[in-house]
This record gives structure tokens, C-alpha cells and sequence, in this order.
């Protein structure tokens, strides 16, 4: 799949970009860091953005609220801050929503059907109600331990065996998965608070570090499992589909994202080969090229009312005032005109051995523009100009045939030979 580099904003937080993600309707794009700056980019509306916002500790999760401009900031100090995004005047709102605990909020999940908002700290995961959340009131209604649906006699040694990597919400909210440091990844159901069991996942021995459910069916899982890459999961089927392995150079967890209904995921990397792999048949078909750069933070956003894959943006980490954030654009192989694949046009016997796939689609596409601006010209009244031009081409073509005529005669008179006059 060709991504191609896009944009890349320097105007980003400084330190590692923990979190990028793209507003529902795609038109802000969220980045925030180790450096407590989040910055709001205007990827669809021209104006003078990036707009910021310093927080008190690094921003760990970033979580949009579906049709709007606002959007929930966890934080390494423990605290909950509601973001609101005034376009209309370009300015920031910024409110704190709630303080969990002394520990790092690790992620934060959303089922805005449901109006519930999950918040992980430490080993507990607690749970808002925000349906009253224009009125100023987000009320916490429950905390979900390990001990209220997991034995508590075989809860493993140590606290940390339970400290919460991730968490995220499907079957419309019905249900959660949560993954443990040491204890894998499990399956509660939201309305009973009990563990539906997932084989697949109880067999795995990986420690499992940030994870991601596809989007829409929630059919695959990806899980990052701090010793060689990602495992690969059908939770519907609950089966093990595979791993793709990455060459880990940090200890650091790195994030994956899928594109929509492509069935793809995008793979975060501590070398800097950010792939693209086929779910579920886990085949690379595209690699994203950042050098040695740590790339930790992954998102994705479709190009609206286009069947592509759009753009999808990473997020480097560890490189001081050096960090960036570069969005990748989807670039077709083929193109179409009038209803013709132009990608079946050979242009090879026009190029030498030498050219490159770049100067091929220049050739391609300055036969495209010629053809369009043949069909606008003589559609639009051409046949009284294509008249004219006729005529002022047979005028020339006459003046060059006189042209021809006498330049020949002359050469033929200058070419007899010479003749000494008789006596």
C-alpha cells in the first residue's frame, strides 16, 4: 500500500509524542507528550493553529467525545481534564474533570453510547457517568477491581501483576478488555461485572503492553507484547491468528492502529520501520520509513467521502527539540478518467532505463491534463476556434511550401557548373 509523506509538524510537543488522535470528523488532529504540551493542529481548516495547552504532568491517553470538539486528557499526575476546542474564536477551554490517584491514568476509554467513561490507574479501573456532562456533572458510579470478578486467592503475587496497561470498551459498551501487566488480557462483561473467559488469551504467555481492537466489527486484536512485536487476535472466533515480529531496540510500548474496514493495522516501532500488515493473514505490504526514530504514537483518519484508506499520522519519541509528528497520505497506484483505469496505459516505450516510478506518473499525468484540456476546449465552443486554427495552419503551411519552393530553386541554380565564356 504506497503512504507517502504528507506533512510533518515540528510545532508538536517536545519531548516523546505519547498520543496522536484525530477528531471524529477529522478536521483536528490531537498530539500530546512527556512535556505536559498538547497541541491542537487544524488538519481540514485553515486558520492559525497549532493551539496549546500546558498540563501539569505527561499526557498518557487522549480520548475524543464523537461528534464534537472536545476531548478527555489523562495525565501521569492522575488527574482527568475535559479539552473543548472553540474554533470560532481559536482559543482552548480547558476543565478538570476529576483527580483518580497518586498514579498515572495508563488509558482511558469511551462508550459515548452508553455515556460511560473508563479511566485505568494503578490496578483499578473507575467508570463516569456522563450524561450529565453539559450540566457540568461527570459522576463516578462504579470502580471495577480484579477481586470483584477474578478469585482472590489466585491473584498472583504482587501488586503489579494487576497494573493495568490498557482498557477499551466494545460490543457497544457491553463489554470491556483490560490488559494486565502480568496477568494478560481479560474480558468483563459490564452488566454482570463477571469474566467472560477468551482461550485464546489465557493461552498466550506474553506480557501484554498496549492493545487495540479493529474498528467497526471489532472483529481482530492487536497486542504488544514487550518481547518480540504483536500478537494477533480473533476475538470473535476466540482464536490466536499469529505474530508479526519487530526488531525492539527500546523497552518501550509502542502502539498499533487499524485502517477502518481495510482490514490493515499500522505498527508502531523502536526502529523506525513503522509496517502495514494484512489482518487476518498478517502479510507486510507497506513500510513506513523514519529512519532510527522511536515511533510510539499511531493514528488513522479515512478521507471523507473517498473509498481510501486516507492518512494515517506517527508520533516519534525520545528526540528532544527534534520530535515531530508526520502525517502519511495514501497515494493510489492507479487512477481513473472518464471512467477508464489509466493505470493500464503503458508509458514505458516513452521513458529511458533510467526513469524512475516518479518521472513514469509525471508522463502519465501530463497525458491526463492534455486530454482534459482538449475535451474542455472543444467542448466549450472549440469547433468555431478549431475553424480558426485550420485556417491560420493552412496560411503557415502555404508561406512555408513558398519557402520550400524558392530555397530549392536557389539551391539548384547554385549548384550548375561554371562555364568559361568562348571566344
Amino acid at each position: 500500500m504506497p503512504f507517502t509523506p504528507y506533512r510533518v509538524l515540528l510545532d508538536c510537543p517536545k519531548e516523546s509524542v505519547n498520543r496522536v488522535a484525530f477528531s471524529s470528523d477529522t478536521k483536528f488532529l490531537a498530539s500530546g507528550g512527556d512535556d505536559g504540551c498538547l497541541c491542537i493542529h487544524a488538519f481540514r481548516l485553515p486558520s492559525s493553529y497549532p493551539l496549546k495547552a500546558e498540563y501539569p504532568g505527561a499526557i498518557t491517553s487522549l480520548q475524543w467525545i464523537p461528534g464534537t470538539h472536545r476531548l478527555f486528557v489523562g495525565l501521569s499526575c492522575g488527574s482527568v481534564h475535559l479539552l473543548d476546542v472553540d474554533e470560532k474564536v481559536g482559543r482552548l477551554v480547558d476543565v478538570r474533570v476529576a483527580h483518580i490517584s497518586s498514579n498515572d491514568i495508563s488509558s482511558l476509554a469511551l462508550d459515548w453510547r452508553r455515556k460511560q467513561l473508563a479511566v485505568a490507574s494503578g490496578a483499578i479501573i473507575y467508570v463516569f457517568d456522563l450524561s450529565r456532562m453539559d450540566e457540568g456533572i461527570c459522576r463516578q458510579v462504579m470502580a471495577i477491581r480484579p477481586s470483584s470478578y477474578y478469585d482472590e486467592g489466585s491473584m498472583g503475587p504482587g501488586p503489579d501483576c494487576w497494573e493495568i496497561q490498557d482498557v477499551h470498551f466494545i460490543d457497544r459498551g457491553a463489554k470491556m478488555l483490560i490488559a494486565y501487566l502480568g496477568s494478560g488480557i481479560r474480558m468483563i462483561n459490564m452488566d454482570t461485572l463477571r469474566e467472560d473467559t477468551l482461550n485464546c488469551l489465557l493461552a498466550t504467555k506474553h506480557v501484554p503492553g498496549e492493545f487495540v481492537p479493529s474498528t467497526k466489527r471489532e472483529t481482530y486484536m492487536a497486542v504488544f507484547n514487550f518481547r518480540d512485536g504483536f500478537d494477533f487476535y480473533d476475538i470473535r472466533e476466540d482464536r490466536f491468528l499469529g505474530s508479526v515480529q519487530l526488531e525492539l531496540r527500546q523497552h518501550v510500548a509502542v502502539q498499533a492502529c487499524f485502517l477502518s474496514e481495510a482490514r490493515q493495522a499500522v505498527l508502531g516501532a523502536s526502529d523506525g520501520k513503522v509496517k502495514v500488515v494484512t489482518v487476518p493473514g498478517l502479510r507486510e505490504v507497506d513500510c513506513l520509513d523514519h529512519g532510527e526514530d522511536i515511533i510510539q504514537a499511531l493514528s488513522h483518519c479515512l478521507e471523507p467521502e473517498e473509498e481510501s484508506p486516507g492518512y494515517i499520522v506517527t508520533g516519534c519519541a525520545e528526540k528532544g527539540p527534534d520530535t515531530y509528528v508526520k502525517i502519511w497520505k495514501f497515494q493510489s497506484p492507479t487512477s481513473t478518467f472518464m471512467g477508464v483505469d489509466l493505470g493500464t496505459f503503458v508509458v514505458r516505450p516513452f521513458l529511458n532505463a533510467n526513469c524512475s516510478l516518479d518521472c513514469a506518473q509525471q508522463h502519465r499525468d501530463s497525458f491526463i491534463l492534455g486530454v482534459f484540456i482538449f475535451l474542455v476546449f472543444y467542448l466549450t465552443g472549440g469547433a468555431y476556434w478549431w475553424g480558426v486554427l485550420g485556417a491560420c495552419w493552412s496560411i503557415l503551411t502555404a508561406q512555408l511550401w513558398i519557402v520550400l519552393n524558392f530555397t530549392t530553386r536557389a539551391l539548384a541554380l547554385g549548384a550548375r557548373p561554371y562555364r568559361a565564356a568562348s571566344t
